[in-house]
């Protein structure tokens, strides 16, 4: 019986993720790939600055802008915008405050 339970429960983890593969994403491993997008957003994020102002400062919607932190919370499994980068760093060893300085400087 312990057996059928345990087949039961790879199979359910199995189709778990070949959903999330089939939807072009998984839950958020190690080896996560960011966009470069991602990172300015992260940056951003970490320097304070709120999603209409990153659209503003990216050139691009504050809808847009949404969606990159949307899609950095669902990558990086947080609730709140205010914990990408902390959880950005954890997971990349690349500090976000940091990044923006340099976006800073290379951007004027």
């Amino acid at each position: 019986m312990g057996r059928a339970r345990g087949r039961g429960a790879h199979q359910d983890i199995l189709r778990l993720w070949q959903r999330q593969r089939a939807k072009g994403g998984s839950s958020v491993t190690a080896g996560t790939k960011f966009t470069r997008r991602q990172r300015e957003v992260a940056a951003l994020l970490s320097a304070g600055f709120t999603v209409d102002e990153i659209g503003s400062r990216l050139s691009i919607s504050a809808r847009t802008a949404r969606a990159h932190v949307e899609v950095l919370k669902r990558k990086l499994d947080v609730s709140r915008s205010r914990d990408i980068p902390a959880e950005f760093q954890r997971r990349t060893g690349v500090n976000p405050i940091a990044l923006a300085l340099l976006m800073s400087e290379t951007n004027g």
